[in-house]
């Protein structure tokens, strides 16, 4: 029989092929799985601007309530564009707000509220 070498201290013994590339597949699938998870929350999650764009929204809409601020209104938040427009409602003290948040000349988003103003 032959007889095996023994190892020196601190030499490595060498992986085979097939350990590499299992070592290799591995690591590649949990790569895999993390870029889409990855991808998934990240475009499911609305964006800083939508979130600045939908607290800019309720502010306005307060405004609208408390101070009677009931003209129609745009603001500029970034590349994003908020219109208000107001129209009156079935009773005279009802009134409907419509909020539409642009970019571009793409519609994103529509708001709408029903208010009673304070007077």
């Amino acid at each position: 029989m032959a007889e095996l070498k023994k190892n020196k201290k601190g030499d490595l013994q060498a992986s085979t092929i097939v350990e590499v590339l299992v070592a290799v597949t591995i690591i590649s699938i949990c790569f895999t799985a993390f870029f889409i998870c990855f991808q998934l929350v990240s475009s499911n999650a609305k964006s800083v601007k939508m979130m600045r764009a939908m607290e800019v929204i309720e502010d306005m809409k307060q405004r609208a309530e408390l101070d009677g601020d009931l003209a129609d209104d745009e603001q500029e938040l970034g590349s994003l564009k908020i219109v208000k427009t107001v129209k009156e409602g079935d009773t005279e003290n009802l009134k409907q707000l419509n909020f539409q948040v642009m970019q571009d000349t793409m519609l994103i988003e529509t708001v709408n509220y029903f208010i009673v103003p304070e007077k």
